[in-house]
């Protein structure tokens, strides 16, 4: 059960950026206030410094979430180790 935990790790985790990047819809079309709706207006009235805050909070949570993914996965398989210079190897 470890071994096949790793590939849905992965899949997960890289999916749930991709969720919240669909939020940005479904705030759209039931006018709901949020993330999404504030980037998608802000880039339709070029308000560039709000449309890159935005674009920074998305890109850290895609950061993190794979980190996350990172952290599971020496947690699941024994033999992925974190080293001291922050490198994965097996």
């Amino acid at each position: 059960l470890r071994m096949a935990l790793i590939p849905m790790i992965t899949i997960l985790m890289l999916d749930l950026p991709v969720l919240i990047s669909g939020a940005a819809v479904v705030e759209n079309v039931f006018n709901w206030n949020g993330l999404g709706s504030l980037a998608v207006s802000s880039a339709q009235s070029r308000n560039y410094p709000v449309s890159l805050m935005s674009i920074l909070i998305i890109s850290a949570f895609v950061v993190v979430t794979n980190f996350l993914a990172d952290l599971l996965y020496t947690i699941v398989d024994p033999r992925v180790k974190i080293h001291r210079k922050g490198i994965l190897r097996r």
